[in-house]
């Protein structure tokens, strides 16, 4: 006989009997009555009282055993802060066996002082550290620790002699970046807790002397970018990295270091401009157009910055080039964690918007042809080639969510065009329709008599806000973005 078993299933029929009794009382029921008299309430009320009870009992039991790992990651804290130099390698090693767990991990850093989250990295915390990054309960101290260390200069000490002479190597900064671009909830918490000052601090100072820091520093804010929930959020994050890199007062880069960080830039922008997508307003013709001057209007700018700091570091053509060359064109769009904007667009109008920027930007079509069909007329001759990238980029996106709501038909047709299993012929549809605008419509005629604008139309909506924030950004040298 398994007594653990049968005292473990005790315990739980307990709980559940102690649960329905609460869920009765909740839902009006009296335990108690008179000799002869039936016990009752609702059965559809005690069912929700008592799904809402087990819930909130799960959640305390979760909580109550993520506490008792951060205690126990304080107590080897505590430890590590009481330690001789040779017992610190142990420590690390035992801190390790945990590295998988987040609760555990942030106890752990959370009670270290500056000095010793330094030593703990230096001496192979880091994947703990990001692991702790994770558990959304890291104390604002330990991120501010962090930043301060990763933007320290290099200290060239060979040896420890004492825990004051544990200090993190350039690859170890590089391990903490890359480990928290691979990790998409850590991204999260790490961006959210970078301020502009220090984005700027890691980016500009002795730090990014690193050989790869900046990229790898991009790419892990990309990957934040993607964990974004909206569009608040998105463009807050914008916001304070274009500050940071791009704001009043920050270094200018030169042209050789703007070729290497295009790609990285861009996909973080390109992220940006994807997460920050608002869902189109339905059938009204007013609303559409106002909805399309909206998206162009804020991707203006949100990019002015960004675009000011890259025009001027030379050739526009020779950046495009560049980012070309290393192979950032089919990949800008791609989500690189797993919260895609599916809750906006839809997966397969994503998936469609993606394939059709891809396609308009092929080897296929000319660079210079390509923007001169889909923007005729020179609009975008005073900007740059690579805010028109961005551009196309956002239109597939709206364009593609104007189609999955069912508001796109061929002109003089009331009849949606729809989205198919194919995915490659998705993306063709999208491609068709921005290249062809004239030829379809968004919206219905209203009861005053507005005629449905075309997609024509709300692309000039967008790009005539959209470039005229960026030629904004491009002529004034004291360009800040609204707040």
């Amino acid at each position: 006989m398994d007594v653990a078993k049968q005292v473990a299933a005790a315990y739980y029929t307990d709980r559940d009997v102690r649960t329905v009794g609460q869920a009765f009382l909740q839902a009006g029921g009296v335990l108690v009555r008179g000799r002869g008299q039936p016990i009752h309430a609702n059965e559809k009320t005690v069912n929700a009282a008592f799904t809402k009870l087990q819930t909130e009992a799960a959640r305390q039991q979760v909580e109550a055993a993520h506490k008792v790992q951060i205690n126990a990651g304080a107590a080897l804290a505590k430890r590590l802060m009481n330690a001789k130099p040779v017992e610190v390698t142990g420590i690390i090693r035992e801190l390790a066996k945990h590295g998988n767990d987040p609760y555990f991990s942030a106890g752990f850093y959370n009670n270290l002082d500056e000095q010793h989250i330094e030593t703990a990295m230096a001496q192979g915390g880091i994947p703990a550290l990001v692991s702790a990054y994770s558990s959304g309960v890291l104390d604002k101290k330990v991120y501010e620790a962090v930043n301060t260390r990763l933007a320290r200069p290099i200290q060239n000490v060979r040896f420890a002699v004492n825990l004051q002479d544990h200090y993190m190597t350039a690859a170890q900064k590089l391990q903490f970046l890359n480990s928290i671009g691979a990790n998409p909830v850590a991204a999260r918490n790490f961006a959210d807790h970078l301020t502009s000052g220090q984005l700027r601090q890691l980016f500009y100072g002795p730090a990014s002397e690193i050989p790869g820091l900046r990229g790898s520093l991009t790419n892990a804010l990309t990957v934040a970018m993607w964990q974004q929930s909206g569009q608040p959020q998105a463009r807050a994050l914008m916001h304070k990295v274009s500050d940071g890199l791009f704001g009043d007062g920050a270094p200018k880069l030169t042209h050789n270091q703007m070729q290497q960080l295009i790609g990285p830039l861009m996909k973080f922008y390109s992220a940006g401009i994807t997460q920050s997508l608002v869902p189109p307003p339905g059938n009204d013709p007013i609303a559409l157009r106002r909805w399309a001057e909206g998206l162009g209007r804020q991707n203006g700018q949100d990019l002015g910055l960004f675009l000011k700091a890259a025009n001027e570091t030379g050739d526009e053509h020779e950046l495009m080039k560049s980012m070309i060359q290393g192979g950032y064109v089919n990949v800008l769009f791609m989500p690189a964690g797993i919260l895609a904007p599916e809750l906006l667009v839809g997966n397969i109008a994503f998936t469609a918007g993606v394939g059709a920027m891809q396609s308009l930007y092929s080897s296929a079509d000319p660079l210079t042809g390509l923007l001169d069909k889909l923007l005729p007329g020179g609009s975008h001759a005073n900007t740059s080639l690579l805010n028109d990238h961005l551009a196309v980029g956002g239109l597939s996106l709206a364009v593609s969510s104007l189609i999955s709501q069912g508001l796109v038909h061929p002109a003089g047709s009331n009849v949606p065009v729809k989205f198919g299993s194919d995915p490659v012929a998705n993306a063709e549809l999208v491609k068709k329709i921005i290249i062809n605008g004239d030829d379809y419509s968004a919206g219905q005629k209203d009861f005053q008599g507005h005629q449905p604008p075309s997609i024509t139309d709300l692309t000039h909506a967008y790009r005539d806000l959209e470039l005229g924030e960026v030629n904004t950004a491009l002529g004034n040298p004291d360009y800040e973005p609204p707040e």
